[in-house]
């Protein structure tokens, strides 16, 4: 197994393949608005970015984030944003 692992590394740095960002990687580092408010201890949380509407963690797992309030998304668990508000 060991064999076949060095030779797939080899075959990626031959042809050059590079790892592409998938769709929900790319919104780590947008911006977007809270829908709901976001309280980690309720498990409540909603985030709109461009049209979609995804469920929200806060990063800060102490304080509620309000509705209405614009957010940064740090990271992805599962289905659900990780985020912060920016201020």
């Amino acid at each position: 197994m060991v064999i076949l692992n060095n030779e797939e590394s080899v075959f990626f740095k031959i042809f050059n393949f590079k790892k592409t960002r998938t769709n929900i990687d790319g919104l780590i580092g947008k911006i977007g608005l809270v829908t709901k408010d976001i309280d980690n201890i309720q498990s409540l949380g909603e985030v709109q970015i461009n049209h979609d509407y995804w469920g929200a963690i806060n990063y800060d797992e102490c304080e509620v984030i309000k509705k209405g309030t614009k957010v940064e998304i740090l990271d992805i668990r599962g289905v659900k944003l990780i985020v912060r508000e920016v201020k």
